[in-house]
């Protein structure tokens, strides 16, 4: 997916989902009226563990030579495994229904090939600002929401793999963008438990400093990942 298609795709989330919160917001009191500043919890942390499954990661490497052309890959895709992770976020409320977040996670990923070649697993960390709107429904009884997370993603490849391919990439740095909808159920008045499904795409690239037939050159691998996502976790007041 294109950089100009994802950040279509996010402006029109975006906007649909301000939207239904500002529709909510002048339309949704109860008769009960409207709850006390004072008994609106403001910060919440939560903690969230998942998988992210189907998708593939497409890449392409290229040769940049400092002297006269350089040469590119035909691009390459190869599945993704499930991957695993988890992670951490604080959300604080600026409006009833609107919550603005940070959330830093880890995730441990492989495609088939490597798993195949036992090239071990290599490893994404996403810092992500969030935005997230949410609405409650039943009398409290659960809360809906919709999130869109976008960040930084940094790359580490397995030391495995680095051996295999002859090239010692180091961590790569590219950014990503996700879409969640997710169901919170209240515990208690200071905690809750969730769970939510969603879509997020990476695109990161690594450099690394090498030669092409003797000319000193840069080695460049630029790769890009879609995967759908489900995640667990609970969720606290503060």
């Amino acid at each position: 997916m294109s950089m100009k298609k994802l950040t279509l795709f996010a402006a029109v989330l975006l906007t649909c989902l301000l939207g239904t919160l500002a529709h909510a917001e002048e339309n949704g009191k109860t008769q009960a009226g409207v709850t006390a500043a004072a008994d609106v919890k403001r910060v919440h942390l939560r903690l969230k563990g998942g998988l992210a499954v189907g998708g593939s990661l497409e890449s392409v490497t290229r040769v940049v030579a400092t002297e006269g052309g350089g040469s590119a890959s035909d691009p390459v895709k190869d599945p993704l495994i499930p991957v695993f992770g988890g992670g951490l976020q604080v959300d604080v409320e600026t409006m009833e229904y609107l919550s603005i977040g940070a959330a830093l996670a880890f995730s441990s990923w492989t495609t088939e090939l490597s798993d195949k070649l036992e090239l071990g697993r290599n490893s994404w960390i996403d810092a992500d600002l969030t935005l997230r709107g949410q609405l409650g429904f039943f009398d409290g009884a659960f809360d809906g929401y919709l999130q869109v997370p976008f960040g930084l993603t940094i790359n580490r490849f397995s030391e495995e793999s680095n051996l295999s391919s002859g090239t010692r990439w180091g961590h790569g740095l590219g950014w990503n963008i996700g879409a969640l909808a997710g169901v919170e159920v209240p515990i208690n008045k200071d905690g809750g438990a969730f769970v939510e499904l969603g879509w997020t795409h990476r695109d990161f690239t690594h450099t690394s400093q090498g030669a092409f037939f003797g000319t000193p050159a840069e080695l460049e691998l630029e790769a890009t990942s879609d995967q759908f996502v489900a995640n667990v976790g609970l969720s606290f007041s503060m």
